[in-house]
């Protein structure tokens, strides 16, 4: 059942659209469950210790009481006879090595080949600051725009914004295009917007969100951060504003 769980997880991913992380996430416990009970299948089967024979706890006789009848037969426990260690089978052997193999070739296999994949990616994990062009983006933003312009920007540079008291508060672009409320603020949509504060989006992002593009297209590159401009500030040039907006001051 487990298994069947994480397959239908898996085959969710498959589908087109946004995957956010949290969703790869919740599907480690199951992953982790489904390693568990295959190591329990094919490691060897460990008999039960010494002291527990026949299934029976210490303590409990294993002894026959005298007073079963005569004719009944009695094995080597009960007449108090040492008994010959259970010799296990060919077959039995045979498995036990094939379960062996198996796992020492999984362990093998994963040693040879996941340092060489995981190693550079937990590197720049340990050492990159992947968020720096968004903090930066976000101190010149606070220092450098006054109160008053209207911004949609991603949610981590949203939170620096919010914490720093922006008026008006700044918007989610998810929720430029898909939240009623704040395109009711947005009486002439994307002529409304003074900035973006956003990385690059992907096509299928734009696509799904019209008015979030429409205000891109109408923008300039004001300032970036980052390698290759990973994130940057861009104005929105307004129908009556010319194409140079240090033309004129109110642009």
């Amino acid at each position: 059942m487990i298994a069947v769980l994480l397959l239908i997880q898996l085959a969710v991913m498959f589908r087109n659209g946004y995957m956010p992380y949290a969703y790869v996430t919740a599907m480690l416990p199951f992953a982790a469950l489904c390693v568990a009970g295959m190591l329990d299948v094919m490691l060897p089967y460990r008999p039960p210790a010494a002291g527990t024979a026949h299934g029976l706890p210490d303590g409990v006789p294993r002894t026959l009481p005298n007073s079963l009848p005569n004719d009944l037969p009695r094995d080597a426990a009960s007449t108090g006879e040492p008994q010959p260690s259970p010799v296990p089978s060919q077959p039995a052997v045979l498995g036990t090595w094939m379960r062996l193999v198996a796992v020492a070739s999984i362990v093998t296999a994963g040693l040879l080949t996941l340092p060489g994949q995981w190693a550079p990616k937990l590197s720049t994990a340990l050492t990159a600051d992947d968020s720096r062009p968004s903090r930066d983006a976000a101190r010149w933003y606070i220092e450098n725009v006054p109160d008053g312009h209207t911004v949609v920007t991603d949610d981590n540079i949203w939170t620096d914004l919010e914490l720093a008291g922006k008026k008006p508060e700044p918007i989610w672009f998810y929720k430029l295009d898909l939240d009623p409320a704040v395109r009711g603020k947005l009486k002439n949509g994307w002529q409304d917007i003074d900035y973006f504060i956003l990385g690059e989006l992907t096509p299928t992002t734009l696509n799904d969100l019209p008015l979030v593009a429409e205000g891109l297209r109408h923008s300039v590159v004001v300032k970036s951060f980052g390698d290759n401009g990973q994130i940057t500030v861009r104005k929105v040039i307004k129908p009556d504003c010319p194409a140079d907006i240090t033309a004129t001051p109110s642009c």
